[in-house]
């Protein structure tokens, strides 16, 4: 055991223990599935990539899905179909943009806060050198009265320096808010800063936000009842009818798919199958075909 010099943040000494015994450990290692690549995607290499695509050996297997959009009978052979899709422009995206999350490496530089400034890090080295001396001299009077001076001064220079940082922070989110984009990504450099305006709501208010959410019934409103009354007859009347309710899954057209492409946002998070709505948006002329024959098969509108 060995107590070392005293610490700038703390009015303790720090103890450094070693235990020396033996013993047997065994690591279980879980098998967990890998995620799915995360496509980097920038705008300068969007062209390649439809370069790329639009390579003989990827338009037939192109052709070759839109022969068996036309035929299919059953759900199973339009998974088989998109999951073609869905290898094929994953595998070319792989070869163009970067993947998210890779080429990372532990770096054991220390990296201090953003508020904690050059003049900070001189007055940290003041404040250990001193420990150090009181380590050797601790009954020394000087040397501990000048650093516990020097102790009050650091933590009363670093806490302004914070506040000041803050404020800077906050003008400059206020000329953000125009940018919704660059005001979300300003706020995400910020995450772990340490920043006092954070998300601290607890767990129960959340789940008290969300059950009210749908606590009351939209026909009980009197601005609604007329429209949701009418819903629901008409609702009951295909029931009665038939069990495939026309009204909740009516057939999707292929105008509104086009539509819906080109109103997808750019900059989301993709899902399951790592397809970003930049692939779509930029390779919506290529599949123009797959999409109507997608959508002229019945079998594709259930």
């Amino acid at each position: 055991m060995e107590v070392l010099p005293p610490q700038y943040s703390s009015v303790h000494s720090p103890i450094s223990m070693l235990l020396d015994f033996e013993f047997a450990h065994h690591q279980i290692l879980d098998e967990k599935l890998p995620l799915p690549p995360r496509i980097k995607w920038t705008e300068n290499n969007a062209d390649d990539y439809i370069k790329l695509l639009s390579q003989t050996d990827n338009l037939d297997i192109l052709d070759k899905i839109n022969e068996d959009l036309v035929n299919i009978s059953t759900t199973v052979e339009l998974e088989s179909c998109t999951q073609t899709l869905t290898d094929l422009l994953i595998t070319n995206a792989i070869k163009v943009f970067k993947l998210k999350g890779k080429n990372k490496k532990n770096k054991r530089k220390t990296k201090h806060k953003p508020w904690f400034n050059k003049d900070c890090i001189n007055l940290k080295w003041r404040l250990c050198n001193l420990s150090k001396l009181l380590q050797k001299s601790p009954k020394d009077p000087f040397i501990r009265g000048k650093f516990f001076k020097l102790k009050k001064e650091f933590k009363k220079f670093t806490k302004e320096s914070k506040k000041l940082y803050e404020t800077e922070q906050v003008q400059k989110l206020k000329g953000l808010v125009k940018s919704p984009k660059q005001f979300w990504k300003h706020i995400k450099s910020l995450r772990n800063v340490g920043m006092r305006y954070g998300n601290y709501i607890s767990m129960e208010k959340w789940v008290e936000h969300f059950e009210s959410l749908n606590s009351k019934d939209p026909s009980d409103e009197t601005d609604h009842s007329s429209y949701t009354s009418r819903i629901k007859n008409a609702i009951q009347n295909q029931i009665s009818l038939d069990s495939h309710c026309h009204i909740l899954s009516p057939n999707v057209s292929t105008p509104e798919v086009r539509l819906s492409i080109k109103n997808l946002k750019t900059g989301k998070a993709c899902g399951s199958d790592s397809i970003c709505n930049e692939i779509l948006k930029t390779t919506k002329q290529l599949l123009n075909i797959f999409v109507n024959n997608l959508y002229a098969n019945p079998i594709n509108q259930e």
